[in-house]
């Protein structure tokens, strides 16, 4: 059967266009259930600084999402105390809230107007973004953490086309990922669900990745046309 009350959603996120991304993410999801609930759904969702992580008393069976971004801006801290940090942070969540944590992979892409031409700090970023989400994935291959893997996503999709990079910007960019981001977390749903009649699922998960796929080329046609008229 189908819950029909949603338990909070904590986002520890790094910059503004995550909580942009979070805010729609609550949005589809409430969407989603009252599609296939026929009731009136909300979702709660409260935003942390991912730089103060630290777990909370009432994370109890709640989605606990973080963001890696921030380590982007701490170029001092080395690779193996953030995988330690990480590596913690699972454990704790684990710990406190019954459940596991969810890490969001940076998508790696860099924008040429954001660092110019300075080639040798392009590809340190690009390195520090590659480490960055190979420590998420190793965790989550040690069933520590799930992984939103929009770096996979995007990559696909094209950080030209989709005109982002791995700060997420563009309200395009930002629609894509909230529908990823919640497409990953109803699918975890309806696992632990269990017996769903195969409607309650269709409706929830919206065609899966390849809507998601379907959704974003749609959009970005949209964009195109748009851009073209004007």
């Amino acid at each position: 059967m189908l819950n029909h009350q949603i338990n909070p959603f904590y986002c520890f996120i790094s910059i503004p266009n995550e909580y942009k991304i979070m805010e729609l993410v609550a949005n589809i999801v409430a969407h989603r259930f009252s599609l296939a609930t026929k009731k009136d759904i909300s979702v709660d969702i409260r935003c942390c600084n991912a730089a103060n992580t630290s777990p909370l008393p009432d994370f109890n069976k709640s989605y606990v999402i973080y963001s890696l971004l921030h380590y982007l801006e701490q170029p001092n801290v080395e690779i193996s105390l953030i995988e330690k940090r990480l590596t913690n942070l699972c454990t704790q969540t684990i710990e406190c809230h019954n459940g596991l944590p969810y890490f969001i992979t940076i998508f790696q892409y860099l924008d040429r107007p954001n660092l110019q031409d300075d080639l040798w700090q392009r590809n340190a970023i690009m390195r520090r973004i590659r480490e960055i989400n190979l420590i998420a994935l190793r965790l989550s291959q040690s069933n520590m953490c799930g992984i939103i893997d929009l770096d996979s996503l995007f990559t696909r999709i094209g950080g030209q086309n989709a005109r982002t990079d791995y700060t997420l910007k563009g309200v395009t960019a930002h629609q894509i990922a909230a529908d990823f981001v919640s497409t990953v977390l109803i699918e975890s749903h309806v696992n632990f669900a269990g017996n769903l009649d195969a409607d309650t699922k269709d409706l929830l998960m919206s065609g899966g990745y390849e809507g998601i796929l379907k959704r974003s080329s749609q959009r970005l046609l949209r964009d195109e046309n748009n851009k073209t008229k004007n």
